[in-house]
């Protein structure tokens, strides 16, 4: 098996899917990587290749690069084991390596960092207010700068769907925003359901009202873009 991307996202779901998208709208190739052939039929449908492989065997994790030539890594899986014994595994092979890990418990944040993995996500308790703290961390957008923009013009903001916006009424799925304005939409908070934060992949049939906030990332000038078109 020759293995040449530099980047790997391990784990189907659609925090997973949209780091995905981000990528691949930018030009980067990565793997997608599962321990699980019952996420195929879904990756595939999105679009993606998905690789199916054992994540607790050293030679699988060496076959796919790491320990030479995959700089980062992101161990998305939704159990808290999986990615701790992942983050350990690959920082044992790479001391070098990026690492990036999603947990869905607070205790976990610990275990993961004390097994090697540089930036924890918890996006489960993340409204998105939280969600700007997180991501502005200087050590979470100097990965996101690498393994997205590559530079140094890189934002992310808050935007209101002000009244009137040629976007209300409309479902997320039919708003083309990433498509059109080389941002990523990382989610909304609609307070007419909730004040949670709703991650884009799993809101697509979302309704888009006046007072919505959709929670961005990209370059300033592409958020600005985006923003003006809110008025249209």
């Amino acid at each position: 098996m020759k293995i040449e991307e530099k980047i790997i996202i391990f784990g189907c779901n659609p925090i997973s899917f949209e780091v995905g998208f981000a990528l691949r709208g930018r030009g980067y190739s990565y793997l997608l990587v599962d321990d699980s052939i019952k996420y195929k039929t879904e990756a595939e449908a999105l679009g993606y290749t998905l690789l199916v492989g054992d994540i607790y065997s050293d030679s699988f994790l060496e076959e796919l690069g790491i320990g030479n030539g995959v700089e980062t890594i992101y161990t998305f899986f939704l159990e808290d084991e999986k990615n701790i014994f992942l983050t350990l595994s690959a920082r044992f092979l790479d001391e070098k390596l990026e690492i990036i890990s999603l947990t869905e418990t607070h205790d976990t944040i610990s275990k993961l960092e004390a097994s090697g993995s540089n930036v924890v996500m918890d996006p489960y308790e993340i409204s998105a207010n939280r969600m700007h703290q997180i991501l502005t961390k200087p050590e979470v957008v100097t990965i996101l700068d690498k393994t997205f923009f590559s530079n140094d013009d890189l934002d992310i903001t808050e935007i209101v769907i002000p009244t009137n916006s040629t976007y209300n009424g409309m479902l997320l799925s039919q708003t083309q925003f990433q498509e059109k304005y080389s941002i990523l939409l990382l989610g909304l908070v609609d307070f007419e359901l909730s004040d949670s934060f709703v991650f884009c992949a799993e809101g697509t049939k979302h309704k888009i009202d006046e007072g919505d906030i959709l929670v961005v990332i990209g370059q300033r000038d592409d958020i600005k873009l985006f923003k003006s078109s809110l008025h249209k």
